[in-house]
């Protein structure tokens, strides 16, 4: 199996989110009454019926629904993807050391306000060795 290049895992992901973020305005439009069915909304969006079906019964997306088990939540993760992608665009594609940091640099700036000098309330476990990888993916 040949690797992936870095802009092509985050062309990818950024389809992904924005494909979900489509789906979810679908099945806002359609629980304001802005579709007349579901089937109208299947046709003007081309999303499979059974997708709508289950998102308008509480399924949530795949990034969303293990956000409590990861080690970042959906914003953090954009926010790392788009830094990722301005640096692979810029000409300077990071290693995934260093993006390894980048990640536990936005954990620890999220517990900033949380944790008082002296007193650690929040504590993460260290993002794994395999984990960078995984993200890219």
């Amino acid at each position: 199996m040949s690797p992936i290049a870095p802009q092509h895992r985050a062309a990818t992901a950024k389809a992904k989110w924005e494909r979900e973020e489509m789906l979810e305005d679908t099945v806002e439009r359609i629980q304001v009454g802005e579709f007349e069915s579901i089937g109208q909304a299947v046709r003007e969006s081309g999303f499979p019926k059974t997708t709508l079906h289950r998102w308008l019964h509480g399924a949530k997306p795949r990034n969303k629904a293990q956000e409590e088990r990861q080690n970042l939540t959906e914003v953090e993760e954009k926010e790392l993807a788009r830094w990722i992608t301005l640096c692979t665009v810029s000409g300077r594609a990071p290693i995934p050391e260093v993006v390894h940091e980048m990640a536990e640099g936005i954990r620890r700036r999220c517990v900033k306000g949380v944790n008082e000098s002296g007193m650690e309330i929040v504590t993460y476990e260290p993002i794994g060795k395999r984990w960078v990888g995984r993200f890219l993916n």
